[in-house]
């Protein structure tokens, strides 16, 4: 009989431990696990992974045991989120190398594998602040090569870490204020992005809803009816820019008063306004009320300057109407209840006949006065 000489102790009972509990393992996993691989009795596991994200920040797994004679276990995916620096969390997949989530926090999912493993889907994210506006803007993601772990850096060219999103075509709304479009800075003045353009991602973007304000003019005819008319402008740039409104030539009309203009004010025969004059709204920090012409200006440019500027971002104008006074007609007796037909002859009579009478009368006189007698002697 040969002799085994060991001479690394700790490598003897190792060998020893595998020999003894190495068939307990194997008759143990038999018993536990089927032909499919699902545990037959016991608990099932959803796993998540980080996939290239921050281990730490990982859901914990989730356990299921499957009711008596089910062969399926439904887990609801937890909603925590993963990071990973440099990219946004698109969702969950079943496929590590997946462009495209399948699974999102909060979703439902049923498995009949025992072990069910969902791997963090990576990319780069372009996020909206609608600064003080109202929408549904959830961030748009996309998906760049260099964003899958499992491929090499060495192997990637920089087109790898781009990729490209498409702006929304629907747009915030905002009392009194018109949407200009998408801006770099939440501050920004003017607009980068439309509805509805394409932008290349390099890194996560965040872009802020750009808006300027909608002057108005509303125009009270002040007739005692309420109707009112609304004249609307605004700007290219947001509360910097400037915009005009010109006060209709088109004039109201109310049965028995004449239009005399506009006023600020109600119940005053004092008028502000006339049709064809301008309002010049906007221009922050200006402040003045008109601005005076300049001698050598073109009449377009003395037109400009000449413009009132209103503080504020709307104004209301209210009709000046002044009652006409009827003319008396004097009661000749002739008037009858025939209606307007008598009336008009009278008007002639009164009006036309009399006038012309008397004028012809003058002239008759004249000519009697002013003829000359010729007085000459008879020869005898």
């Amino acid at each position: 009989m040969t002799k085994l000489n060991i001479n690394n102790k700790h490598f003897a009972r190792m060998l020893i431990a595998i020999a003894v509990f190495l068939p307990m393992m194997v008759i143990t996993g038999l018993k536990i696990m089927n032909s499919d691989g699902a545990y037959a009795n016991g608990m099932w596991g959803l796993y998540y992974h980080a996939n290239g994200g921050h281990h730490t920040g990982l859901p914990d797994t989730q356990y299921c045991v499957p009711e008596e004679g089910a062969d399926t276990c439904t887990y609801t995916i937890s909603d925590i989120i993963p990071k990973r620096d440099g990219f946004a969390f698109m969702g969950w997949a079943t496929d590590r190398s997946a462009l495209e989530p399948e699974y999102q926090p909060g979703d439902e999912i049923t498995t009949h594998a025992c072990i069910k493993n969902l791997y963090a889907i990576w990319g780069l994210s372009l996020s909206f602040e609608l600064n003080g506006g109202t929408g549904d803007f959830q961030p748009i993601m996309c998906h760049p090569i260099a964003a899958d772990v499992y491929i090499e850096e060495e192997e990637l060219t920089p087109a790898d870490s781009l990729c490209d999103v498409t702006f929304p075509t629907t747009e915030p709304t905002k009392d009194d204020y018109f949407f200009l479009g998408w801006g770099e800075e939440e501050l920004s003045t003017s607009a980068t992005y439309a509805p509805g353009d394409k932008i290349t991602l390099s890194e996560n973007k965040v872009v802020y809803a750009v808006w300027t304000p909608i002057y108005s003019v509303i125009f009270n005819a002040n007739d005692k009816t309420g109707a009112v008319e609304v004249l609307t402008c605004h700007s290219d740039e947001t509360t910097y820019g400037e915009c005009d409104i010109e006060i209709p030539t088109k004039t109201p009309s109310r049965d028995g008063y004449s239009f005399l203009g506009w006023a600020t004010i109600d119940d005053t025969t004092s008028v502000a306004f006339n049709p064809g004059d301008i309002l010049n709204f906007g221009g922050a920090g200006r402040g003045e009320v008109m601005r005076g012409p300049n001698r050598n200006a073109t009449k377009a440019e003395t037109k400009a300057a000449t413009k009132t500027h209103i503080d504020g971002q709307s104004i209301m104008l209210y009709a000046v109407w002044k009652e006409d006074v009827p003319i008396p007609v004097p009661d000749t007796g002739l008037m009858t209840t025939d209606g307007d037909r008598t009336g008009m002859i009278n008007n002639v009579a009164i009006y036309v006949a009399v006038p012309s009478a008397l004028l012809v009368c003058g002239w008759m006189v004249k000519r009697m006065t002013t003829k000359k007698v010729n007085f000459t002697k008879r020869k005898r």
